[in-house]
């Protein structure tokens, strides 16, 4: 495991307000590799609608971690996580429609959520943004401005394609 990734996990256990020694406990899991126990702890806080923990198990979903790999699901946990505001899942769900890892490719869609990430603190998804909005016809970039106004205010209302 790199530093970073356990600073982050240090930071996320120490400040994390909603979940107390639940995910203390998780991160320390997962900064041990077991994933398995990770889960345990993350996936009830995950189903009461913690952001933090649905983000973490979308990870766990992308990479494999003590789970069968699986993009789809990853793409429905990191959309519950950006439905709540979560900046990194709106961030990498926008790259997922981009890439089409888990949704259907999606340029708009890709745009929108790359734009709200943008919107809310993460500077490297304005690059791509900027990219897909490069890829855009007229309509589809009218589509995608619309979109992203309406996802920012109401990420829950978002519709899950362009099309």
């Amino acid at each position: 495991m790199n530093l970073v990734v356990s600073i982050i996990l240090l930071f996320l256990a120490v400040t994390h307000p909603a979940s107390g020694q639940s995910f203390s406990a998780g991160a320390d899991a997962y900064k041990h590799k077991d994933y398995v126990t990770a889960l345990k702890h993350w996936k009830p806080l995950a189903m009461e609608g913690d952001a933090w923990a649905q983000y973490e198990i979308a990870w766990m979903y992308y990479d494999g971690q003590g789970v069968i790999k699986d993009l789809k699901e990853s793409a429905r946990w990191f959309r519950r996580a950006a439905n709540q505001g979560e900046a990194r899942a709106q961030s990498k769900l926008g790259f997922s429609y981009l890439y089409g890892e888990g949704v259907s490719q999606d340029f708009v869609m890709a745009y929108v959520w790359l734009n709200i990430a943008t919107a809310n603190g993460i500077e490297h998804a304005a690059s791509s943004r900027d990219r897909v909005a490069k890829w855009l016809k007229n309509s589809e970039a009218n589509k995608a401005h619309n979109l992203s106004r309406i996802c920012y205010e109401k990420p829950a209302s978002c519709p899950e394609y362009s099309y």
